[in-house]
């Protein structure tokens, strides 16, 4: 995928904005993709974490709402409507950041293998941008 200057600028101006491939890659196996608007949890992740009652009592931001699906599953909602955030003016989502370090032994790391790179991003950009929500 190849970005214009300007669509790398508001990527990385914007944490809210996700890089997706649309589609989970095989290798990615059970990991979560990253940190969303609407973030859908199962086995093995929900259940490491300690079912919906433990996952809620780590999330503390106001907008933040974890509702189960069945015995299983649940969704992880930050707020009502999807937020780009912008770092230039200080909105680097809390809410997200939050979530992401709860989430971050799960989390899909791709920057750690040879084979991660976004086209038009130095690799030290494309690595700040994977870890946006955990640094």
């Amino acid at each position: 995928m190849f970005f214009t200057p300007r669509i790398r600028t508001e990527l990385l101006r914007h944490p809210g904005l996700s890089l997706n491939h649309g589609s989970t890659p095989d290798w990615m196996g059970t990991r979560v993709d990253g940190v969303h608007w609407l973030n859908f949890l199962g086995p093995p992740v929900l259940q490491e974490l300690g079912g919906v009652s433990a996952l809620r009592s780590r999330l503390h931001s106001p907008e933040t709402t974890v509702q189960p699906i069945d015995g299983t599953r649940a969704i992880v909602t930050l707020g009502d409507w999807p937020e780009a955030g912008d770092l230039t003016q200080g909105n680097s989502l809390p809410a997200y950041r939050e979530l992401g370090r709860v989430l971050e032994p799960w989390l899909d790391k791709p920057f750690k293998a040879p084979r991660f790179r976004v086209e038009g991003f130095t690799p030290e950009e494309a690595t700040s941008w994977a870890r946006r929500f955990l640094d």
